[in-house]
């Protein structure tokens, strides 16, 4: 009676081993396939964050030539004042 005892709470503990594995698994393969949408939105923001990058680098050109351009329209205006 004992040895059954024992004999079942083994087997219970490998089904509970079994069934953990089996757990561990499936755990594995989503963060698996969670790691590859990671991935994937991550390039996204990185090409949104290059396209940003850029489009705040051609605002601050135009913005300084259209200073160069007011700047030169003064200078312009003002030599036309003087004639």
């Amino acid at each position: 009676m004992i040895i059954n005892k024992t004999s079942n709470l083994k087997q219970a503990g490998i089904t509970k081993l079994q069934e953990a594995r089996g757990v561990v698994e499936s755990l594995k393969s989503a963060a698996s396939k969670q790691e590859s949408v990671l991935a994937e939105k991550q390039a996204d923001a990185n090409k949104a964050l290059e396209m940003m990058t850029l489009a705040m680098q051609n605002t601050n050109v135009q913005q300084q030539e259209m200073e160069q351009l007011r700047e030169k329209t003064i200078q312009e205006s003002a030599i036309i004042a003087q004639k």
